[in-house]
């Protein structure tokens, strides 16, 4: 939901502990730690009483930090830097 703009509520684990900004200027949404109601219903009361620190910008430029136009920018920077090294052990 990120990327139309709209604030993720997310488990702090794998993949949203980078998708999702929870701390800092620009925040796209909040973590949750445990997996129970309590955490949960934290997790929401909190972003209840902060909705006006979660911009659709922010949420949106989040998001495209993993388009795919990004990550073909970041894999040709990758290669520029290491293939050159890998030829060199050749």
């Amino acid at each position: 939901m990120q990327f139309a703009g709209r604030p993720v509520i997310a488990y702090k684990k794998g993949g949203a502990l980078e998708t999702v900004a929870a701390k800092g200027p620009n925040p796209s949404g909040v973590h949750f730690s445990d997996l129970t109601t309590d955490a949960i219903s934290a997790a929401v009361n909190f972003f209840k009483e902060n909705e006006e620190a979660f911009t659709v910008e922010s949420c949106r430029a989040k998001a495209l930090e993993f388009s795919e136009q990004q990550f073909l920018k970041q894999l040709e920077l990758w290669l520029e830097v290491n293939v050159p090294k890998a030829e060199q052990l050749t």
